[in-house]
């Protein structure tokens, strides 16, 4: 959805490419040298290349028979330019990431994509911590170093990725640790170039931006979400890898944003930020007994409990026809009146035919308490 913005910290963006000119909104130049809005002068302008292809990876316009897509497809595209605006280098300075990251979400921006080196450094916590408060996240994929970082980093507030050469390895030159919240492709793709190209692009700076993107695909599937909920749910949504569970190599697994989405409009629906009508529309009704064998956590507590179970069993209870959370007198009111009068919308047993079976099914449920 285009309400949603995801910003990309890094060397600008070719502002002409038609993969890319479609979803942008305005920008900024955080480099010192030059700081200030695009709509001031600043220069979000790509002289690099990389964060137009970084760019790509995330949001790239799909369906329009040219290029590729990027996997948050549809929602908006924030420039910022973090590098010298006066040269073509592919540097940036903390300093110059962070102000334009903060800046990004003091603007709108829901996800901020960062993909220079440094996403180990303690300052990237920092960042991520603040960014939370104005409710934005931050994703930030790790360097293409080769490198263990055992132990030395865990970021609370940021979301880490490393990359995969193929759906289940992961990349040579990935960095890798117990940093590591998830794995994303980073190998052979196909991505916009600077003046209207394309080429093949390979490392973690692709990683990332495919993580925010798909972050940015699950708010628009979920508006209400807050910020820091995000990485709980592509944690918890990924397809595990390697050795069962969390691991240092491949984190909680690969990005599976359907699930995530999934996952999303339960977590909504049992803190009651979703109704029930709402929350069907989303799901498919016949997947939810799955995450009750075995019980998962659906409230994102950390735990699978009764709180967990008794959400799903009231989200599947058919005779709580006005979905108050309850099965009582009004609901056999309310589906008499609608059975009599709004026919249409009385299929209970959802064999796509309106008639008394429906009816005495739902009698049947009403007397059982479901």
């Amino acid at each position: 959805d285009a309400s949603v913005i995801v910003a990309f910290v890094d060397t600008g963006v070719d502002l002409d490419h038609p993969d890319l000119e479609p979803s942008l909104v305005p920008g900024y130049a955080s480099h010192f040298l030059a700081r200030r809005a695009q709509i001031d002068g600043g220069n979000v302008d790509d002289g690099n290349g990389h964060g137009t292809a970084v760019a790509g990876a995330g949001a790239a316009v799909g369906n329009n028979a040219i290029g590729g897509v990027g996997v948050g497809w549809g929602v908006s595209i924030m420039p910022i330019r973090a590098t010298n605006p006066f040269s073509n280098n592919d540097g940036a300075s903390s300093s110059d990431i962070i102000n334009g990251a903060m800046w990004a979400a003091a603007n709108g921006a829901r996800i901020v994509s960062v993909s220079f080196s440094g996403g180990a450094e303690a300052y990237v916590q920092a960042l991520g911590a603040d960014l939370l408060t104005l409710d934005a996240a931050l994703v930030w994929p790790l360097d293409n170093n080769s490198f263990n970082y055992a132990d030395t980093f865990d970021h609370q507030s940021a979301i880490s990725v490393a990359g995969l050469s193929d759906a289940t390895t992961l990349a040579p030159a990935s960095s890798f640790g117990l940093g590591v919240d998830i794995v994303a492709p980073a190998t052979n793709l196909w991505l916009p170039n600077r003046n209207g190209g394309y080429s093949y692009r390979f490392g973690n700076s692709y990683a990332g931006p495919m993580v925010a993107g798909g972050a940015g695909i699950i708010l628009s599937a979920v508006p209400s979400l807050p910020a820091e909920a995000i990485e709980g749910l592509l944690v918890r949504g990924a397809t595990d890898l390697g050795a069962p569970g969390e691991d240092n190599t491949f984190g909680a697994g690969r990005v599976n944003i359907a699930e995530s989405i999934r996952l999303a409009v339960l977590q909504q629906y049992c803190k009651g930020e979703l109704g029930k009508d709402d929350a069907l529309a989303l799901l498919d009704l016949d997947a939810v007994p799955s995450y009750m064998q075995p019980l998962r956590d659906i409230t994102g507590d950390g735990i699978a409990d009764e709180l967990d179970a008794g959400c799903l069993e009231r989200l599947l209870c058919h005779a709580d026809w006005n979905g108050s959370g309850e099965v009582n007198e009004q609901d056999f009111f309310d589906y008499v009146n609608d059975f009599f009068n709004l026919p249409q919308s009385s299929d209970f047993n959802g064999d796509g035919a309106e008639n008394d079976q429906d009816f005495f099914d739902f009698i049947n449920a009403y007397f059982a308490g479901c």
